[in-house]
């Protein structure tokens, strides 16, 4: 494995356990759904959002960026769906 990519690993499933604790919307289980949701929010990430960016450009030019928190909360709502004691209930796209 990469080193770059555990390190992202590890930051990932930091910020996904800390947004658990402080946010009230979100739920996340247990720590090997914590683990399997940063997990697949990191190739989500990796491979899917660049895309995303590329296609959805003019719009984010037009609102100045703010788009990519659009992209960011779609990113989520598809992590939502492929791990399933995750609860996301404060996005709504």
């Amino acid at each position: 494995m990469n080193k770059s990519w555990v390190t992202k690993l590890g930051l990932n499933t930091l910020a996904l356990g800390m947004t658990a604790f402080i946010m009230k919307g979100v739920y996340i289980e247990d720590l090997i759904s914590l683990i399997g949701a940063s997990i697949i929010l990191g190739i989500l990430n990796t491979l899917i959002k660049p895309i995303f960016i590329v296609l959805t450009l003019p719009i984010n030019v037009l609102t100045l960026g703010l788009f990519t928190f659009v992209i960011n909360s779609l990113m989520l709502s598809i992590n939502e769906t492929y791990v399933q004691r995750s609860v996301f209930s404060s996005l709504n796209v």
